[in-house]
């Protein structure tokens, strides 16, 4: 093993004689997919996870039920072989259970975030998985942000949602119940998740950044300009309904689209460097993505 190894915060962490070694004991080890996990004791006020239940597997047949489950973070490729899977977590097809609402993280305790940043990436890493936990607690919560940046209150309780109180502690959130058949998704940005409908389509943004130093969180309600926007983006077909995506609604929205993108296009097409050149190209493309939708929906040429 290498002098420049054994210096690295990994190997302080993960390697022989770490960090992980000697804090963890043995019998409260979890390791589940790959994520590395120690049952914390039952005195003291600040639990990890917020609280909330574990029921755990090992594969030797132990089993346990914790409120204080601490994660120290994803196993790196080269410590695996030290630190295996050796359970699971029982009846439950995530591995964060659902939850009422996401942790705040503002409140982490320095030392606990010290010794996640000694092991894998850093403290940039420690954030980026603090942000990762954050996205999947709010998809498995019963909670919208209380910050609303486009739409009202007015608008949401329109489409079917029941809204309840902030939650107690933690203004960023409040309590709600979403319309029938409608759920949270996760993007593929730890920062952003979806609110979709029972026909699958994103009504609501959700911006999320759980990172302690500048834990942040607002909500919008989508357009179907946006949901135009979204369609063509993914080459997919709009799905149409009598109440929001009716005909006219999506005929209209793809008009806008194809007019923005024509006053882009005007912008580039004259334009003799490689950005300008390849960013017109671009923009003839999505014109005729728009074209062609328009045609689909309507029977006739826009």
């Amino acid at each position: 093993m290498s002098a420049d190894m054994e210096d690295s915060q990994e190997f302080v962490f993960w390697g022989p004689g770490g960090y992980v070694e000697n804090a963890v004991d043995p019998a409260d080890r979890v390791v589940v997919d790959g994520e590395h996990y120690a049952i914390g004791g039952d005195t003291g006020g600040f639990r990890g996870h917020g609280g909330r239940r574990f029921d755990i597997e090992w594969f030797d047949g132990r089993t346990a039920t914790t409120r204080n489950l601490w994660h120290q973070g994803t196993v790196p490729a080269e410590w695996r072989h030290r630190y295996p899977d050796n359970a699971r977590f029982v009846h439950h097809h995530r591995r964060y259970q659902v939850m009422t609402s996401p942790r705040d993280t503002s409140k982490t305790d320095a030392l606990l975030l010290l010794a996640d940043a000694m092991g894998s990436g850093g403290m940039e890493g420690a954030i980026l998985r603090m942000e990762a936990d954050g996205q999947r607690e709010f998809v498995n919560s019963e909670v919208i942000p209380t910050k609303i940046t486009g739409g009202s209150e007015a608008d949401l309780t329109a489409l079917g949602f029941h809204l309840g109180e902030q939650v107690e502690g933690d203004p960023l959130f409040r309590r709600v119940t979403l319309p029938d058949g409608w759920k949270r998704e996760a993007a593929d940005h730890s920062m952003w998740s979806y609110i979709i409908d029972g026909l699958g389509r994103r009504r609501v943004s959700v911006f999320y950044k759980a990172a302690f130093y500048d834990r942040r969180a607002g909500l919008s309600i989508n357009t179907v300009y946006s949901y135009v926007g979204q369609c063509l983006d993914e080459k997919v077909r709009p799905i149409f309904d009598d109440v929001w995506a009716t005909q006219d609604a999506v005929r209209g929205a793809v008009v806008a689209q194809l007019a923005e993108r024509a006053d882009f296009l005007a912008m580039y097409e004259h334009r003799e460097d490689e950005y300008g050149r390849e960013r017109a190209a671009e923009l003839k493309a999505e014109i005729a993505a728009c074209q062609a939708l328009y045609a689909e929906v309507t029977g006739g040429a826009a």
